[in-house]
């Protein structure tokens, strides 16, 4: 089978890293139509074109269109101009990032509109459309009204070629018990409770925070900071190269997934936890449906109540004071990777799924 990964995708973007990978690691035939993104109606037909030529050369039995926020005028594209099924990697809804979970946009915005009605005309037209859990299918049927025999759960994954287990931790003579969140400061990210947990455990002097990114929140969570006095904490404003991630995955002891109290924050489990327990590190992360579709609470992870600070530091003195439960869910997290989320298992289970609906 050959399949053609199409887009305006970003290649190194992990989710796209997985499922292309995934792939290939499954003997299936990849090729790569993809074209950076710029700003223009003509973008997309020279896409478009791309793909026209493409197929005329060889054949191709499944178009993928990559994940990225401006790929949905793509699928109604190839659906106007191609008779290849086609799956629509949505990995999220714009309309709902935007007017609901940042609110940059009222419902009534044109740009709202037109974000919904785009999204609504993917989902009718797409053979099949990939989302990362079964709570964000549930999300999509409601709002877009559509059949959720449609959809397939696709969980994220990780790179496992790059992301490479870690020891244990086998004692506790440590200097600095480093705890490490990085992503962008949306709000589903919750990172205001983060800082908060870190003023509470601010009194045992060797618990550190180092926190990588910036994003809409990221001022105002500077100012609780600032306001709090906060002395353990480290932010690093800036995009990191992705060697810089794992470096600092390496470095810690805990890390961090999301803690927010907005609905999308129910219906995820975002890359950094994936990517984490690729690396054998205990994570915690808000109790939330998403995150029980893959972990169980202090089996394989540790789970905190949404928006609580408190209950955050309180789980983080837990993990730097018990090293047996500590590396138990470091452990397990890693099992549970390499069973369910590594990418050869998570394509492997979409090419049965994908069988079973057009292939």
């Amino acid at each position: 089978m050959t399949v053609c990964y199409f887009g305006n995708y970003e290649p190194k973007y992990n989710r796209n890293r997985v499922i292309i990978s995934g792939l290939k690691k499954n003997n299936v035939d990849v090729v790569e139509c993809q074209e950076k993104y710029s700003v223009g109606i003509m973008h997309y037909f020279r896409l478009i074109n791309k793909l026209k030529q493409l197929v005329k050369k060889q054949k191709i039995d499944l178009i993928i269109v990559g994940a990225i926020d401006f790929s949905r005028p793509l699928v109604i594209l190839v659906k106007l101009f191609f008779r290849i099924p086609v799956v629509w990697d949505a990995f999220y809804s714009v309309y709902e990032a935007r007017v609901y979970d940042r609110k940059w946009l009222s419902k009534r915005h044109p740009k709202a509109i037109m974000y919904y009605t785009l999204e609504w005309l993917c989902t009718k037209l797409a053979d099949v459309v990939l989302l990362d859990t079964n709570q964000h299918i549930n999300y999509f049927v409601k709002l877009f009204k559509v059949n959720s025999h449609k959809f397939l759960r696709v969980f994220v994954g990780a790179d496992d070629e790059c992301l490479l287990p870690q020891a244990l931790v086998e004692d506790l003579s440590e200097d600095v018990f480093l705890v490490v969140f990085y992503g962008n400061y949306s709000p589903l990210q919750g990172v205001e409770y983060i800082v908060k947990a870190a003023k509470i455990l601010e009194k045992y002097t060797d618990i550190k925070f180092k926190m990588v990114g910036n994003g809409q929140t990221y001022f105002t969570v500077k100012k609780i900071a600032e306001e709090l006095v906060i002395k353990n904490v480290e932010f690093v404003d800036e995009r990191v190269a992705y060697q810089t991630i794992i470096n600092l995955i390496t470095e810690c002891r805990v890390g961090l997934g999301i803690f927010g109290a907005s609905h999308k924050t129910q219906c995820v489990i975002p890359n950094k936890v994936y990517e984490m327990v690729a690396m054998c590190k205990p994570v915690i992360s808000a109790d939330t449906p998403a995150i029980k579709e893959l972990f169980t609470d202090r089996q394989d992870i540790l789970l905190c109540h949404t928006a609580d600070a408190e209950d955050l530091a309180a789980k983080i003195l837990e993990l730097k004071n018990n090293l047996e439960l500590r590396n138990k869910i470091a452990k397990a997290g890693y099992e549970t990777f390499k069973i369910k989320a590594a990418p050869q298992v998570v394509v492997a289970q979409l090419l049965i799924d994908l069988k079973e609906k057009i292939i």
